[in-house]
């Protein structure tokens, strides 16, 4: 389902937004030679978010 526009204002004017514990990197089931992480985004408003990075040493690039 699509956010509306409101909602995604109210989403990314909620200051209650945090991460518990630790950003861990492992090794990408697909590239070897990259590591990422993905973590869960806890907020009052309860949507189902999520943070998710990739490096890769070779290039180097982060995403």
């Amino acid at each position: 389902m699509p956010l509306s526009d409101n909602d995604f204002e109210t989403l990314l004017n909620d200051s209650s937004k945090c991460i518990n514990g630790n950003i861990e990197w492992r090794a990408d089931e697909d590239q070897s030679s990259c590591v990422e992480f993905r973590v869960e985004v806890e907020s009052e408003t309860g949507w189902p978010l999520f943070v998710r990075g990739s490096f890769n040493p070779r290039i180097p690039a982060l995403s």
